[in-house]
């Protein structure tokens, strides 16, 4: 089986899974933009975005439309915790288009991610402004010194089980 991992990343998180991935199954790990070849060539892809306000980046998610009938596995980095309902929903979203275009999702991943220091200091500022959905509480202090030490060891590991088995 001809498998490839190609991912976005905007700060490393992913790429990290997605190499993690790679080196289970055996296959190559590239960003999407460095992508040449054609997906049609592959009988297996694991797809890796973080996800920005619920979503996988525009760029990436027009990428994605052109793959059809494959088996595909996906991965995701985000800030939030990987098995709440906010990760659920970003799954959720994402597969969509892919089942919509006779894709089979065998594989899924959801792991914490240091959040881009860029997009902390904008969310502070809006905080402070007033202009903000969310507020800066402890609890969402605490979030992010948490995120802040994934994708750790563990983390690369539980990515690497959740891809075992595919030959």
């Amino acid at each position: 089986m001809k498998k490839i991992v190609l991912y976005t990343s905007q700060t490393g998180n992913t790429k990290k899974v997605g190499d993690a991935i790679a080196e289970q199954l055996g296959c190559k790990s590239l960003n999407f933009r460095d992508f040449e070849g054609e997906v049609d060539d592959y009988d297996f892809i694991a797809l890796g975005f973080y996800v920005d306000k619920g979503e996988a980046e525009a760029k990436f998610t027009r990428f994605i439309r052109k793959i059809h009938g494959k088996k595909l596995g996906v991965f995701m980095t985000l800030g939030a915790e990987p098995d709440g309902e906010h990760s659920r929903k970003c799954l959720d979203t994402f597969e969509e288009g892919l089942k919509a275009n006779g894709n089979e999702i065998i594989r899924e991943f959801a792991c914490q991610g240091a959040i881009d220091p860029n997009l902390l200091e904008t969310m502070r500022k809006m905080a402070s402004s007033g202009n903000s959905p969310h507020l800066i509480t402890p609890e969402r202090l605490a979030r992010w010194a948490e995120a802040a030490k994934h994708p750790d060891e563990k983390d690369l590991a539980d990515a690497k089980a959740a891809f075992a088995g595919i030959e």
